[in-house]
């Protein structure tokens, strides 16, 4: 029996291994699911819908040039599909040498933290395979941001570019001064990309009284552990922000 719920949106955010996909009513997540990249396909994506109408919107984007075939998955009558190259409005300004360049997720990570803190500066931080620390000022401008490896990347890093570091797991009760090669490693890696986001926190606090830190991505349950920080963390921030995006293209048609 389908649940009755006016203009759905289906919003599909592909990463590098999963991707991510949330059913939307109006501003209300009413449904979501992380299904493997591999595992992506019209049986999966409808086993997944079975309880639920058929959206009327559906928002695709990814990571990497799977855009196309991601497309297809959701090309029915009725089912009109948005991608970034459809985006001709964004909730919030974008001030950007090269707003071309610009990774979707990041100014959809930023439209959703708008929409959730607008009136105050924004940090975002998206622990994901990159981390990326994205600025937005509290007149809902984004003022760009940095973009460094990730944890996973870290870790890897060490021991696929020397012959003798092993690759471990970060370890959540690391601390600075590692005793231990094991310890050195989580010392540098993960307790130096904690350093390195509390760095960005003290930069933009010196400048904004009031700034929001919002965060996301994989590994950000991990990093906050260590953080000493009141930080609004949102698993689904991007998705958020696709919404917006949508609702933003819808509005003006």
């Amino acid at each position: 029996m389908y649940l009755k719920c006016p203009m759905l949106k289906l919003m599909t955010d592909a990463g590098n291994r999963y991707t991510k996909l949330a059913l939307f009513q109006d501003k209300r997540i009413v449904n979501q699911t992380r299904i493997k990249n591999e595992d992506l396909n019209r049986t999966s994506v409808g086993e997944w819908m079975k309880d639920f109408e058929r959206p009327g919107y559906v928002f695709v984007s990814s990571v990497s040039a799977r855009e196309d075939k991601l497309c297809k998955l959701f090309e029915e009558p009725g089912v009109t599909i948005f991608t970034r190259s459809d985006v001709k409005h964004f909730p919030v300004t974008i001030d950007y040498l090269t707003p071309q360049t610009l990774g979707f997720d990041r100014i959809a990570a930023a439209c959703g933290a708008f929409f959730l803190y607008q009136g105050s500066p924004l940090l975002i931080i998206d622990a994901g395979t990159s981390m990326t620390v994205d600025f937005v000022d509290e007149n809902g401008v984004y003022r760009g941001g940095a973009i460094s490896p990730g944890l996973d990347m870290r870790f890897r890093a060490l021991h696929e570019f020397t012959e003798r570091l092993p690759l471990i797991e970060p370890n959540p009760t690391a601390v600075a001064t590692g005793k231990s090669t094991d310890g050195s490693i989580n010392a540098g890696a993960y307790i130096g990309m904690v350093f390195e986001i509390q760095g960005f926190i003290n930069h933009y606090e010196l400048n904004y009284k009031k700034l929001k830190i919002i965060m996301t991505g994989g590994d950000a349950e991990l990093l906050q552990m260590q953080l000493k920080k009141t930080i609004f963390a949102e698993p689904n921030l991007v998705l958020i922000g696709l919404n917006e995006i949508l609702d933003s293209q819808i509005a003006r048609r």
